[in-house]
């Protein structure tokens, strides 16, 4: 087999801060991207390369300092820009000279190891520069919480406020709390406080923190140390889609990589000695100091507990008034009762069965560590985001308890006493501590949250070159390469081993670990060929996927494509091997065909699609098909592939239970064969449904002739009859708000919405790229100031409309994001569009596609102006957002009544005699909605019902279990 067939390992740039709290996380991460065939470039300054490289020659894992370390990953070192002598403990000193030190030399080595992806650490933004020039990309690694990261995104509304001046000094003392799930910390505890010794220092520090915005925007992925189930709110504050891969963990076999002090290897036996659960842990990281006082009280509350205790004393934790014989006499008063160390393999003493607590410093890697073992904690932050962590700690977790100073800022070895007493006697907290670790190692294990997240970080590096990227067609995900024979090389910079393999190799791994034995059960998704359609049932995939399914995801090649163009646009392509399998057939149109024409499109689907997929359900050894109820032809397969079929209404149940009502109106004289209406009355099939009107029935707009109108009717009476052969009929609602329509269906109706996107970077099917530059924009607006305006993926406006709904948002005088599609406007020059952005500019945000879920949880939004498709519907109920109803055709009139009708939560819009909806309406029932606040409430009652369903145990989950359990039947 050729050597030459081989693919070379895709080269990773690593650069972290150059501290130890940052050098950690991003070592642990080299090392899982280096399992999964990555090549990793670890830039260290040069001071801080020499001293990992002693400790690890001191230390206990000095004999794999070679060939037997973890392959993949070159340690190359710059300099920092500081003397010999420089203070390296002033943060703010050390970080302001970096940029100039290291940027060139960084470009020479991305160009000459022809690097293509950077991950970089949040105080290294600078780093971003070279993206433009060099046509690298990069990804942002937080060494933080994501609270304490959306902290600072938030940093430039706190100037704004008054709350601190342009250089981070606090003007007004107050908390600062971001959402209920997330911690509360005071003004002067914010996470930039204490960084840096000096007034100049510190000022350079807050203006890297106040760049951090602009940085995101330039940055194609956020990674964070952290994990779904403890920091959901703090990650959906982030305003790019971040993926949260922690707790992240050294490897077992080289557990001191990157430490810059050797570990002491005794403190383990030491362990084995002592009784479960009695020894207090004591350790205050890399950069905490403690004065003679401070250091006195901590030694002798140690002793006055009475319990043995580890303490670590790294060689500068001591400041000023501390002699050199001190911490001799610590030794000798501790006797056989404890045991103090320089430097300590902190993950293997907190897994380690004789650790009862753990007095900490609260920075994020020990909190993580702490998290993952179960570890109760008594907390004594120091500086930096420290308090925001011990708040998560304490107030949001309940895991630990602080510890309380003096009126001279001392905490006294009293304190200590005490506080260890009531940590340990606390079993509430201890309870809470192993809870917290069962959630941490669930999402670290094969399918939990952070290794799924980890997963799609790696496959970006491993996917096909130049593109980076994965493209998957005819139901592959993962391309078939050739593999090779491994080779060995030398690294051209300090090695510490460099292992050469076949990335297509590495990527077939991959893929492999993300379906793991025994094989996941295969379900075929059939959406009809509409935006509409297609992301609520991606949407879906994603929660089967989440359930242990293999997805195999049907699209048209014509959408298929265009699916594909928008994920490179956006950076949102599902990763290869993440459970769900794109494959796509013809639609039966030529490459020139109307597939705006509803009608024309379905008749043409079921001759183009069938025989492919019967031949895919049989090769694949598919047993069950969720089908779109529009795309319900599939049913003819039942017997002919011995396939059972799940129908997906993409609609309310209500228009589902209309559509089975349909011979009856054709029987009454309401409509002809043709869907056309004969006698125009309102239909209302229950009290608690909505009522509509005949002309508004949801095919009466649907196909652009006579013929093709007459196939959607005939489909419809059609499919009434065929649905006998389906199990279960599967609703994007929730049966709080249509459970006299779900009784209506003919057969067992499961209720699983308001279904929702991922929070990951996975697709969910968008036909175009989603601008999310828009996110920012919002952070920058009031709270419920916003009026967010969307006409879904197939509303079309012409010239008059669309200037007058132009007219009318600028009228309305409050800033507005409108999203206007590449194919929204009908008959309007081209250069419209970029006047009004210029009219509007500082007002209004006008975008082609939106992240909408994000937007609508966005808290500036104050309403939404809506065609009120029921996806839409959906996502605003989720989201407490008052409707201003604008719908167009279909379903959209019914779901109107809905909203205005029966639930309340928003207004309907007026057309004048010409059928023109103007400015001034526009303008007035802006206006009044946002005036309303009985609607308002009931938005937000809406939205606590909405969560409250798909929450653990609520109806929309319970069904949501339902049908997990059916699909796993033979």
């Amino acid at each position: 087999m050729s050597m030459a067939a081989a693919r070379p390992r895709p080269r990773v740039l690593m650069l972290p801060f150059p501290a130890q709290g940052h050098v950690t996380p991003l070592m642990e991460l080299s090392h899982r991207l280096a399992e999964h065939g990555v090549e990793v470039y670890f830039v260290n300054t040069e001071f801080n390369n020499a001293r990992i490289i002693k400790a690890m020659e001191r230390g206990d894992d000095h004999h794999q300092t070679g060939a037997n370390h973890p392959a993949g990953i070159h340690m190359v070192s710059f300099p920092d820009g500081m003397g010999p002598d420089g203070d390296r403990s002033n943060i703010g000193k050390l970080a302001e000279g970096l940029p100039a030190a290291m940027l060139g030399r960084l470009e020479e080595l991305v160009r000459s190891k022809e690097i293509r992806w950077m991950v970089v650490d949040v105080p290294m933004v600078w780093a971003l520069e070279l993206a433009a020039k060099v046509t690298v990309r990069v990804a942002l690694f937080l060494p933080f919480s994501a609270a304490a990261f959306a902290m600072r995104l938030h940093a430039p509304k706190m100037v704004e406020d008054g709350i601190v001046d342009e250089d981070g000094n606090v003007k007004r003392i107050e908390t600062i709390q971001l959402s209920p799930k997330m911690p509360a910390v005071d003004t002067a505890e914010l996470p930039w406080s204490g960084v840096g010794k000096t007034p100049e220092a510190r000022r350079f520090m807050f203006q890297n923190v106040i760049k951090t915005r602009t940085a995101i925007a330039q940055a194609d992925r956020i990674i964070c140390n952290t994990f779904e189930e403890i920091e959901s709110d703090g990650l959906a504050l982030i305003p790019k889609t971040a993926l949260a891969v922690g707790p992240l963990e050294a490897p077992q076999a080289m557990p001191a990589a990157g430490h810059f002090w050797p570990g002491d290897p005794g403190c383990l036996a030491w362990l084995d000695a002592q009784a479960p659960s009695s020894v207090v842990y004591v350790a205050f990281g890399s950069l905490a100091v403690l004065d003679a006082t401070r250091l006195y009280e901590l030694a002798d509350g140690l002793a006055l507990t009475g319990r043995p205790f580890l303490w670590v004393i790294r060689p500068n934790l001591a400041g000023g008034g501390v002699g050199d014989g001190w911490l001799d006499e610590l030794r000798r008063r501790a006797g056989g009762a404890g045991l103090v160390v320089g430097w300590a393999p902190q993950q293997r003493v907190l897994v380690h069965p004789s650790v009862a607590c753990f007095v900490t410093h609260c920075g994020w890697n020990s909190v993580m560590e702490g998290a993952r073992h179960g570890a109760r904690f008594l907390c004594w932050p120091s500086f930096g985001d420290q308090f925001c962590n011990r708040s998560y700690v304490c107030d949001v977790w309940h895991a630990g308890v602080a510890v309380c100073a003096d009126e001279r800022g001392v905490v006294t070895k009293e304190e200590v006493r005490d506080k260890l007493e009531r940590l340990l006697g606390d079993e509430g907290i201890g309870a809470r501590a192993l809870l917290l670790k069962k959630a941490a190692r669930a999402s670290v294990a094969d399918g939990g949250s952070s290794h799924r997240d980890l997963l799609s970080f790696a496959f970006i590096f491993l996917k096909p070159w130049p593109s980076m990227r994965i493209t998957v067609t005819k139901g592959s995900a993962v391309p078939s390469h050739t593999a090779s024979v491994p080779s060995h090389t030398a690294s051209p910079v300090r090695p510490i081993a460099v292992y050469q393999s076949d990335t297509n190799t590495q990527a077939l791994r991959l893929a492999a670990s993300m379906a793991a034995s025994p094989p996941r059960p295969r379900v075929m998704v059939l959406p009809f060929p509409a935006q509409g359609h297609v992301m609520p049932l991606m949407e879906l995939s994603h929660r089967l996927v989440d359930h242990g399914f293999e997805v195999v995801f049907v699209n048209t090649d014509f959408n298929h494509a265009r699916i594909l163009a928008a994920g490179e646009a956006g950076e949102t392509a599902i990763p290869a091997g993440g459970g769900i399998d794109l494959v796509s057939f013809p639609d039966g149109m030529g490459p020139d065909g109307d597939r705006t024409d509803i009608g024309k499109l379905l008749e043409g689907l079921p001759a183009a699609m069938l025989g492919g997929l019967e031949e895919t359900i049989r090769s694949k050894k598919i047993r069950w098909v969720v089908a779109d109820v529009s795309m319900s032809f599939v049913l003819e397969l039942v017997p002919t592939a011995g396939v059972r079929v799940a129908l997906f209404s993409t609609f309310s149940a209500a228009i589902f239970a209309l559509r089975l009502h349909v011979p009856k109106m054709i029987e009454d004289g309401i409509i002809d064969e043709t869907g056309s209406v004969k006698r125009n009355e309102r239909i209302h099939l229950n009290p608690k449904m909505p009522a509509i009107d005949a002309t508004e029935l949801p095919w009466f707009s649907l196909g652009k002739s006579s013929e093709s109108r007459r196939t959607m009717i005939q489909s419809l009476i059609k499919n009434s009859k065929a649905f006998r052969l389906a199990e279960t009929i599967v609703c994007n609602t929730f049966r709080e708000i249509e459970s006299a329509a779900l009784a209506l269906l003919p057969i067992p109706a499961l209720a699983i919405g308001p279904l929702e996107a991922p929070k990951s970077t996975l697709a969910t099917g968008h036909f175009w790229a989603e601008d999310e530059t828009c996110l920012p924009w919002l952070d920058a607006q009031a709270p419920g100031s916003v009026v967010y305006v969307a006409f879904g993926s197939l509303t079309v406006f012409d010239a008059e409309r669309l200037q007058e709904l132009a007219d009318g948002l600028v009228l309305a005088g409050r800033p507005f994001l409108w999203v206007v599609r590449p194919n929204f406007a009908d008959g309007v020059g081209e250069g419209w569009l970029d006047a009004f952005r210029r009219r509007v500019a500082g007002e209004g945000l006008v975008i082609g596609w939106a992240p909408q879920q994000r937007v609508l949880a966005h808290p500036s939004v104050a309403c939404f102006v809506s065609h009120c498709g029921w996806n839409s519907t959906m996502e605003g109920v989720r989201h407490g957002v008052p409707f201003l109803c604008w719908p167009y055709f279909a379903d959209q009139f019914l779901n109107q009544s809905y909203i205005c009708d029966l639930w309340g939560t928003g207004l309907r819009i007026s057309a004048d005699e010409r059928g023109i909806i103007t400015k001034e309406e526009i303008r007035g029932k802006v206006a009044r909605l946002l005036g309303d606040e009985e609607i308002k409430a009931r938005a937000l009652s809406l939205k606590r019902a909405a969560c409250a369903s798909v929450a653990d145990g609520g109806s929309s989950h319970q069904d949501l279990v339902k049908l997990v359990n059916l699909l796993k039947e033979d």
